[in-house]
């Protein structure tokens, strides 16, 4: 089964590529073609879903609408820091999931991200 991965940053940063993925339960995992040696792994919760990267870029994201969350991130050259998911829209549909979120770094607004990802 194939996936189209997209994202954009209020900085216009846009990422897109289609690679495979496989589904078990509430869990889609994929390459993720930005980074090698890098896989993502989507958990659908409830209400929820999380986003964890692994590899030689580490990340991980809980998107909830009620709260903000903690996010992790670093990579293989050792650049680590932590910072705060606010999720301002989320839907997850049968073969589509749309995500979208603030990142905030140092009680600032850094980035303002809008994800979505197409099941083929």
């Amino acid at each position: 089964m194939r996936l189209s991965f997209h994202s954009i940053s209020d900085n216009e940063d846009k990422v897109f590529f289609e690679t495979e993925y496989v589904k078990e339960e509430n869990e889609i995992v994929f390459l993720d073609k930005t980074w090698e040696n890098t896989t993502n792994h989507l958990i659908l919760l409830e209400d929820k879903v999380k986003l964890i990267r692994l590899g030689d870029v580490n990340m991980e994201m809980l998107f909830d609408l009620s709260k903000e969350t903690i996010g992790k991130y670093s990579n293989n050259l050792g650049l680590e820091f932590s910072f705060i998911v606010k999720c301002y829209n989320l839907k997850v549909q049968k073969n589509k999931i749309l995500i979208e979120y603030n990142m905030i770094l140092d009680e600032f607004t850094s980035s303002t991200h809008k994800i979505w990802i197409l099941l083929h």
